[in-house]
């Protein structure tokens, strides 16, 4: 079943573009022009006072004891013993901080490029990545390219790796940074779409999300390395290719994936060997870009026009309509 918290009045309201848990019952919420809330399951959205420049929020995480948001015009906002600080970085001043990596309580990385990039509009991304050793204390450039944009991040602690999904107009490829971002290679995945999310899904696996026309890729570093460069080998590895748009964000719980799209569209499918992806189609056509499961058959989702969602699965029958009838509604 899909209900809906809450959803702007008219399409130019802000979007929500990232979802945190706090804690077993809240969540922040940042997004566009600088919104900033706080969802509570039990007593709903709550505004969260902060130094507000108008910078669009595009990650928040966790570092230590330390609250960060990362957003565009090279700022950060650090609420660390309920006092908010706030770091800038001239030489990035036109450019947005898309993802944050922690890695624990001193290291993390931050990704991203031109803010230009993450509004659709056409310029050089001059990407980049940069690490801290002291808790956000200084950070240092850890790798750049001039012609592509880094999405996202992801850390393997066992190979001491961070990864790196990177977008040009030539199209996706996934970088492999060694000893903590020293040693850069390209892993041997490359696709012509825009892929605009990927997760770890164990060692050496990936789940790579995105497409013009939605793709959802499932696929080992082997596969990744070996096959997906030819077109018949990544076709055999495509789990669906619907008409949905660019799919913004993959998530999974223990039972359920999920992957959100464009229009309304939220594709989901039980974990059973057995089970194919279906499509809830909201009547709201907004775009849904983050998807946070709180238990293994509940999560929230997050997207465009302040819409906020929740999702309850069936814990026994897949089959079992999830569609409310007031979904898409105010």
């Amino acid at each position: 079943m899909v209900d809906i918290i809450q959803t702007g009045e008219i399409k130019q309201d802000s979007s929500y573009y990232d979802i945190f848990q706090t804690n077993d019952t809240e969540f922040w919420l940042g997004g566009k022009g600088g919104i900033l809330k706080k969802y509570t399951l039990n007593n709903g959205i709550q505004d969260i006072p902060y130094p507000k420049e108008g910078n669009s929020i595009l990650r928040i995480n966790r570092m230590g004891e330390k609250m960060i948001l990362a957003a565009d015009k090279g700022t950060l906002f650090i609420l660390e013993n309920q006092v908010w600080k706030v770091q800038k970085f001239p030489n990035l001043r036109n450019s947005c901080f898309y993802d944050i990596q922690v890695i624990d309580s001193l290291n993390a990385f931050l990704c991203g490029g031109k803010s230009k990039i993450a509004i659709g509009k056409r310029t050089i991304p001059f990407g980049f990545i940069l690490g801290t050793t002291d808790g956000g204390a200084t950070w240092t450039t850890v790798y750049k390219t001039w012609k592509r944009m880094i999405w996202r991040l992801k850390w393997e602690k066992e190979k001491n790796t961070l990864y790196a999904l990177t977008y040009s107009p030539w199209g996706t490829v996934i970088m492999e940074g060694k000893d903590r971002g020293v040693i850069w290679q390209k892993t041997g995945f490359s696709n012509k779409n825009l892929l605009h999310d990927f997760e770890l899904e164990k060692e050496n696996s990936f789940i790579v999300a995105g497409g013009n026309s939605g793709n959802l890729k499932k696929s080992n570093t082997c596969l990744l390395k070996s096959c997906f460069a030819e077109k018949s080998n990544l076709s055999k590895n495509s789990d669906f290719s619907p008409n949905v748009g660019l799919i913004w964000d993959y998530s999974d719980s223990q039972c359920y994936e999920t992957a959100g799209a464009c229009a309304g569209n939220l594709l989901y499918r039980s974990k059973n060997e057995s089970d194919n992806w279906k499509t809830i189609q909201l009547s709201n056509p907004i775009n849904l870009y983050e998807i946070i499961f709180y238990t293994d058959y509940q999560a929230l989702i997050i997207g465009s026009n302040k819409s906020i969602l929740r999702i309850s699965f069936p814990e026994s029958e897949i089959n079992t309509p999830l569609l409310n009838s007031s979904a898409g509604s105010r």
